[in-house]
C-alpha cells in the first residue's frame, strides 16, 4: 500500500509540473484560435477549395494548419465543405492538416519540445495533407469529374455588428466550443504523461522500441485508431521522449493520432468512398513514419528537451504560469459544473409549448453542440436551442411560428450533420 501511495504522489507531482508548464501556452493558443475564428469565415475557405486540383489541395493544407478545430469537430466542417463543392483531394487534405495542428498545439509543442519542433510539426502536417490530397486527385483522374460548384446563394451568417459582440463571439468560441471539446482529453493526456513519467524507468525506451523503426511502427499502430486531439497528444509524446523514445518516434504519434480515429475513418468511407479511406490511411502512415526517420536523422543524439520536468520544480511557477493555471482550471471547473447541471436537468419537460425535437447524428463534441445551436438559433422565429450530446437530441423553441422542418434540416445538414427522420 505504501508503494502505491508513493507512486500516486509521484504521478500527481509529475502531472502538476507538466500542467504548470503548458497552461499559459494553452491560454494564449485558445485566444489566438478565437481571433482566427473571426478572421476566417468558413465560406472564405470553401471558395478556395475547388478551383483547380493542385491549387485546391495546397490551399486546403495551408488553411487547415492554423484553424482551431479538434479531431472530431473537423469532420462535419470538412463534409460541409465537400457539399459546397470542395474536391475529394482538398477535403482529405483539410481533414488531415486541421486536426494535426492548431495554434494551441503548436504553442505547446514549442514549450515542451522547443521552437524547432513547433515549426516542424506544421511543416510535416502540411506535407502529409498535401500528399494525401494529390494522391486522391491522381486516383480520381479516370473517374467522374470532381470540380467546384458554387453554393448558389448560400451565405455565411453575418458577423456580430458591434466590437463588443464580436469579442464575446470570439471568447465564446475559443473557451466554450473549442476548449469545451478537448478539455477532457487534455486532462487525460496530462495524467497519462504523469503516469509515464512516474512509472517508467528513465531508460525504458532507449532500445529498439524507442529508437528504431519498430518503435515508430508501434506508435503508428497505437495512434491511428486512437481518438485524441493534437493538444492532448503533445504531453503524452513528451512523456515518451523523456523516457528515452526518439523525438522522431514521438512525432509519428503526433502526426497519426490526431488525424485518424475510428469516427473519421467511418465518415470518410461513407461520404468519400472506400478508395479515399485507403489513400487516407496509407499516405498518413507512410509520411508519418518517413517524417519520424527524417527527424531522428536531423536531431543530435545528445539533444535535451527544453523543459526538464521536476528538475525545474525548485524555481516554482512564474507569474505568467500561475495566470495560465488559474484561468485554465477555472474554465475546466466551469465546464464540469455546467455539464453536471445539464445532466441533472435532462429529461425535464419543456416549458415552451411551441417546441420541436430532432435527432441529429454526427455530433461528438462541444464544437458540434455549439455549431448546431448557433446556426439553428439564427433562423427566423427561433428563441432557443438546446443540444444534448449524450442522446444526440436537439430541442428547438420558437417564439411564435416555428421555421419549416425542411429549412431546419437543411441548415443543420449544411454543417455536415445528419437529421434522422
Amino acid at each position: 500500500m505504501g508503494k502505491l501511495i508513493t507512486l500516486l504522489e509521484e504521478i500527481a507531482t509529475e502531472t502538476w509540473h507538466l500542467y504548470v508548464e503548458v497552461a499559459i501556452y494553452l491560454l494564449f493558443g485558445f485566444l489566438v484560435a478565437g481571433v482566427l475564428y473571426l478572421l476566417f469565415p468558413r465560406n472564405f475557405v470553401a471558395r478556395h477549395l475547388g478551383r483547380g486540383n493542385t491549387a485546391a489541395v495546397l490551399k486546403a493544407s495551408l488553411f487547415g494548419i492554423p484553424l482551431p478545430l479538434c479531431s472530431c469537430g473537423v469532420i462535419p466542417t470538412a463534409l460541409s465543405l465537400r457539399k459546397r463543392g470542395a474536391s475529394r483531394g482538398a477535403t482529405l487534405s483539410f481533414m488531415i492538416s486541421t486536426p494535426q495542428t492548431g495554434v494551441d498545439s503548436i504553442l505547446i509543442t514549442g514549450g515542451l519540445f522547443g521552437p524547432l519542433f513547433a515549426l516542424l510539426r506544421p511543416v510535416f502536417s502540411m506535407i502529409t495533407a498535401t500528399a494525401t490530397g494529390l494522391v486522391s486527385n491522381f486516383a480520381a483522374r479516370n473517374g467522374a469529374p470532381d470540380v467546384y460548384s458554387d453554393p448558389d446563394g448560400e451565405e455565411e451568417p453575418h458577423p456580430p455588428a458591434t466590437w463588443r459582440a464580436r469579442i464575446y463571439d470570439m471568447l465564446h468560441y475559443a473557451f466554450e466550443e473549442l476548449f469545451g471539446s478537448i478539455y477532457k482529453w487534455l486532462v487525460v493526456g496530462l495524467i497519462l504523461a504523469g503516469i509515464i513519467a512516474a512509472a517508467l524507468p528513465e531508460d525504458a525506451l532507449t532500445g529498439e522500441l524507442g529508437q528504431g523503426l519498430t518503435g515508430k511502427l508501434v506508435m503508428l499502430v497505437l495512434g491511428i485508431p486512437m481518438y485524441i486531439c493534437a493538444t492532448a497528444s503533445t504531453p503524452i509524446a513528451y512523456g515518451l521522449v523523456a523516457k528515452g523514445m526518439s523525438v522522431g518516434g514521438a512525432f509519428v504519434f503526433l502526426l497519426a493520432g490526431p488525424a485518424t480515429n475510428v469516427a473519421t475513418v467511418t465518415m470518410v468511407a461513407r461520404y468519400l468512398g472506400r478508395t479515399s479511406v485507403i489513400i487516407y490511411l496509407t499516405t498518413i502512415a507512410i509520411v508519418a513514419v518517413a517524417s519520424g526517420l527524417i527527424i531522428d536523422a536531423l536531431v543530435p543524439a545528445d539533444y535535451v528537451l527544453p523543459y526538464g520536468g521536476p528538475a525545474h520544480a525548485h524555481r516554482g511557477p512564474s507569474v505568467l504560469q500561475w495566470i495560465g493555471v488559474v484561468v485554465i482550471t477555472l474554465l475546466i471547473c466551469r465546464l464540469v459544473i455546467r455539464e453536471f447541471a445539464g445532466r441533472m436537468r435532462r429529461g425535464e419537460p419543456a416549458a415552451v409549448s411551441n417546441t420541436m425535437a430532432l435527432q441529429v447524428e454526427g455530433m461528438t463534441c462541444m464544437h458540434c453542440k455549439g455549431t448546431v445551436e448557433r446556426v439553428v438559433a439564427a433562423l427566423p422565429g427561433v428563441e432557443s436551442v438546446q443540444v444534448d450530446l449524450a442522446t444526440k437530441g436537439v430541442r428547438i423553441h420558437a417564439r411564435q411560428a416555428m421555421p419549416p422542418l425542411e429549412q431546419i434540416k437543411k441548415t443543420i445538414e449544411d454543417e455536415g450533420y445528419e437529421v434522422v427522420d
